[in-house]
């Protein structure tokens, strides 16, 4: 029976496991950071319409679409990035309860000149069917 043959010593292999988990540490890293400014750009500057990968959302007809930019082109990624459902059921819900994203009202106060802003609010436990919005 042949003898069992090391081809790197103890020491090797456990710098190379370090090196695997710090990359993978740092890849999390770069994650979170693109997480919270989800796009790339090449140089010095960072304008948002010269970012070369970019994630993001919008909202066009009425229906909150994720899309992904790479190099200029663009595609939908809805339910994949840049969208998520809950995103779309907190907008609904603020909305749909307040007239404070649909309707502005301002009124000023006639003897001080200062405006306040008025909104109507429903109960969200009062909104509990489609009927009801």
């Amino acid at each position: 029976m042949e003898s069992l043959v090391y081809r790197h010593n103890r020491i090797t292999r456990l710098t190379h496991w370090i090196n695997a988990v710090a990359l993978l540490v740092l890849f999390m890293s770069g994650l979170q950071i693109f997480n919270a400014f989800p796009e790339l750009h090449w140089g010095s500057k960072a304008e948002p319409d010269e970012a070369f990968f970019s994630i993001a959302a919008t909202n066009e007809d009425a229906e909150v679409r994720g899309y992904t930019h790479l190099f200029g082109l663009k595609s939908d990624t809805t339910g994949l990035l840049g969208v998520q459902m809950s995103d779309v059921t907190r907008s609904l819900v603020a909305a749909t309860t307040s007239s404070r994203f649909t309707t502005p009202i301002f009124w000023a106060d006639p003897g001080t000149g200062i405006s306040f802003n008025l909104q109507v609010q429903n109960p969200e436990a009062k909104t509990t069917t489609l009927e009801d919005l």
